[in-house]
């Protein structure tokens, strides 16, 4: 089966930052989740849904995001492929660096010094989520 990632899409979007100093976007709190997303009518496709929150502690600066990412496949989705790895940490892997790019990039046109979004392991992240069922 061939995957490609169709493209990567910003619905919501919350940036709110109430002061003119250019490192209120250091020492920030992140809330980040991910799951993904399949589809009975098109079942070629599939949607990996981040949802993104960032604050510092004087809640003067606050960035909420959520991004989709749309794949698609060569062949109709099977329950196989909805339990693999492929869109629990693959899938995601691939996408995040999208997410970043437009943090660091949102943050940066903004007039704020940008931020870098962790790197993150999705592999030990779907680890530690069989572990807290």
């Amino acid at each position: 089966m061939k995957i490609k990632l169709i493209s990567v899409q910003y619905p919501e979007v919350h940036f709110k930052a109430n002061a003119n100093d250019m490192n209120i976007t250091s020492g920030l709190s992140m809330d980040f989740s991910n799951k993904s997303r399949f589809f009975a009518d098109t079942p070629e496709n599939f949607d990996i849904v981040f949802n993104l929150k960032l604050k510092n502690a004087e809640n003067s600066f606050s960035l909420t995001i959520k991004a989709v990412a749309h794949f698609q496949t060569s062949e109709p989705i099977k329950k196989e492929f909805k339990k693999s790895h492929f869109p629990r940490i693959n899938a995601p892997a691939i996408a995040y660096p999208f997410l970043r790019a437009f943090v660091a990039n949102l943050v940066l046109s903004g007039g704020y010094n940008p931020i870098m979004l962790p790197t993150l392991n999705f592999q030990q992240r779907a680890e530690e989520e069989e572990q807290n069922k």
